[in-house]
């Protein structure tokens, strides 16, 4: 049976409540003006529901209503950006397309290929990976298969929203299409305490890797991910105690790291490798900032080695090490500022991104955001997933559906990642692109 999706109807939906006047102008926030002009990209697959569930026919009609609630709330996701600076709250929408696939949902699950699981995200409704100021800031996708299953798949432009901001919005799309009240966001925590800076209002990142890349999935299971701590724990030097053990991410980042960096340089010259890891600034503040704070609120720390082999001991070590530095010193530094944070700091902070003479990952791990808790009335999903990455060597990490292994999406160069899927080291612990419905 072939595989198609066909596109029923694409619409503009608009705030169920027009945007005040004195909420027309949103300011995005210096971090958000240091992100490229991109879109994230989510698709969350579910199982056939009951009977007793809307029909088919129904469904999009509710997604859509209660999308509609929501923008009222999250009124900039409705508008588009202006410069890189701020958002023009104009009430433009945000795009829906309605899509049927020709296929059951089986077939997707039982052999998700990248290339078709793109077919299940708007991208012709965008003019590249570019999000440009005539972009919108969202855009949807709901596509429903021949056996009842369906697809959601989001666009978020990436200077609205980091992973923890998706979570928050998808969860509060699900809440009222429950017809459940949902609490507004917290959309001026970023902008509030790292204000935009006028010199960056015409700042032009880039928006992809120049090479050519490959992303491929590769799972580990709860079971392979303990094997592997037992590993990188056994590595870890320490003395007359009991070495600190790795968390899931620390000991997957390590592993793809290591195994990454070996097959870069088995194609190129051999240069000094660094680690990026993202942290959630959320949770790290004193105290706490809001936890459904909307924008981007991540910071990154490095690891690096020049060594001939990264030992997944050490990596680990460094990682650990790292975080406690990047708590103690840069967080605190962000703090410093009264009545708002460091820029200083921040600004200081992105040169890590500027080392040309150094091989770059950068790892960034949606695990423990509540994805797979994103039910619109017929049930959690059964597969979350992440697509078309356009930077290389780059890693999304997500927790399995069990919640106990890890998902990674891996961006590397063609050439790169052709050795990387075959590294004995990593396929001792990972399955590359195995069906989803038989994962344990």
């Amino acid at each position: 049976m072939a595989m198609e999706v066909e596109i029923i109807s694409t619409e503009a939906i608009k705030p169920s409540s027009p945007t005040p006047n004195h909420l027309k102008t949103f300011k995005i926030s210096l971090l958000d003006q240091l992100v490229a002009r991109v879109f994230s990209k989510q698709i969350y697959f579910y199982l056939p529901s009951s009977p007793e569930c809307a029909e088919i026919e129904s469904k999009p009609k509710l997604l859509k209503s209660s999308l509609s609630q929501i923008l009222s709330l999250f009124y900039p996701f409705a508008g588009r950006i202006t410069a890189n600076f701020s958002v023009d709250c104009n009430d433009d929408g945000a795009i829906f397309v309605e899509a049927r696939a020709r296929c059951h949902l089986s077939q997707i699950l039982n052999q998700p290929s990248e290339r078709f699981l793109r077919k299940f995200l708007p991208l012709n409704n965008i003019q590249s990976n570019d999000g440009d100021s005539s972009s919108p800031l969202l855009l949807i996708q709901s596509t429903f298969f021949e056996c009842g299953g369906a697809a959601i798949g989001l666009l978020f432009h990436h200077k609205m929203a980091d992973a923890a901001a998706m979570a928050t919005f998808i969860t509060a799309w699900a809440s009222a299409a429950r017809g459940e009240s949902v609490s507004p966001p917290e959309l001026l925590t970023g902008p509030t305490l790292f204000p935009p800076k006028d010199f960056l209002a015409n700042a032009n990142l880039p928006t992809s890797s120049s090479e050519k890349t490959s992303i491929k999935r590769f799972v580990f299971s709860s079971s392979s991910i303990g094997n592997l701590k037992s590993e990188v724990a056994g590595k870890t030097i320490h003395q007359h105690q009991a070495p600190p053990q790795p968390t899931r991410v620390e000991a997957v980042s390590a592993l793809i790291w290591k195994c990454a960096t070996k097959a870069s340089r088995s194609n190129s010259q051999t240069k000094p490798t660094v680690l990026l890891q993202s942290v959630n600034l959320r949770t790290r503040f004193n105290p706490p900032l809001p936890g459904n704070s909307m924008g981007n609120m991540v910071g990154y720390y490095p690891v690096t080695t020049s060594d001939d082999e990264i030992d997944m001991g050490k990596a680990v070590e460094e990682l650990k090490k790292g975080l406690i530095e990047f708590n103690e010193g840069y967080v605190k530094k962000l703090q410093e500022k009264e009545g708002g944070c460091s820029s200083t700091a921040i600004l200081e902070r992105m040169k890590i991104f500027q080392r040309g003479d150094e091989e770059m990952y950068a790892v960034t791990s949606w695990c423990r955001f509540p994805v797979h808790e994103a039910d619109f009335g017929w049930g959690k999903p059964v597969w979350v997933c992440t697509v078309y990455m356009p930077f290389k060597n780059v890693m999304v990490l997500l927790d399995s559906f069990d919640g106990g292994g890890i998902e990674a999406w891996v961006c590397l160069k063609e050439e790169d990642m052709a050795v990387f899927e075959r590294d004995p080291e990593l396929l001792d612990y990972a399955a590359v692109n195995p069906p989803v419905l038989t994962m344990k």
